[in-house]
């Protein structure tokens, strides 16, 4: 889902009030600050049974994530959107 420019400066003002660095951990040499995606993420869980996946007719569980990326040399990281945001303001459409 895209998110609203609303939406993406509450995640913006979230990460800086939790004092997350949005400078690259890998490059360092790049000035610029990581961008935030346009798009929240979705880190989805599957039952697992050895090397096989299970996908029941059932509901699947996920967690929203937010995921800011180096303009310099691509390297992403995730931040839970309930996390940051609150279960409520996370799952809003």
């Amino acid at each position: 889902m895209k998110f609203s420019q609303e939406k993406k400066e509450k995640i913006l003002k979230a990460l800086d009030a939790h004092k997350i660095k949005q400078i690259c951990p890998e490059c360092q040499g790049a000035i610029l600050p990581m961008n935030l995606e346009n798009s929240e993420q979705l880190l989805i869980s599957f039952d697992r049974n050895g090397y096989s996946i299970s996908i029941s007719e059932g509901d699947i569980d996920f967690s929203p994530m937010a995921v800011i990326t180096c303009p310099h040399c691509g390297y992403s990281k995730m931040f839970n959107l309930i996390t940051l945001l609150g279960e409520e303001e996370a799952l809003k459409a």
